[in-house]
């Protein structure tokens, strides 16, 4: 797999090879959250799975989304680990009216974030 970087058109091409498929999304909240976990693996994050209970894997590193990712949607959950700082991070992606809130937490630091942009 190519190296994915922080600039900006290095993330939107590289989002579809992080999906099923390399389907691309095609509803405002599994565009976000795809957004989301491609600048989480650009971070060299390693991707841990879909469910707050997931644990990382040892001697596998995934950076593609499963099948099914989307399943939820709009809701969506997405668990990384640091292995550098053994942190954990969980991102929720939820869309609530025209709105799309995307929350993340740090779960050793109790750390969290919030956004909220404007989707249709």
């Amino acid at each position: 797999m190519t190296r994915i970087t922080l600039e900006p058109a290095s993330i939107i091409q590289y989002i579809p090879r992080l999906l099923p498929n390399e389907q691309p999304p095609t509803r405002s909240a599994d565009a976000l959250a795809a957004l989301v976990h491609a600048v989480n693996i650009a971070l060299d994050l390693e991707f841990v799975g879909i469910d707050e209970d997931a644990n990382p894997r040892q001697n596998e590193s995934q950076k593609s989304l499963p099948e099914g990712w989307n399943a939820r949607s709009p809701d969506f959950t997405l668990k990384y680990h640091d292995s550098g700082s053994q942190q954990s991070l969980i991102v929720k992606v939820m869309k609530l009216g025209n709105k799309t809130q995307i929350h993340g937490i740090l779960e050793q630091a109790e750390k969290n974030v919030s956004m909220e942009i404007a989707t249709t």
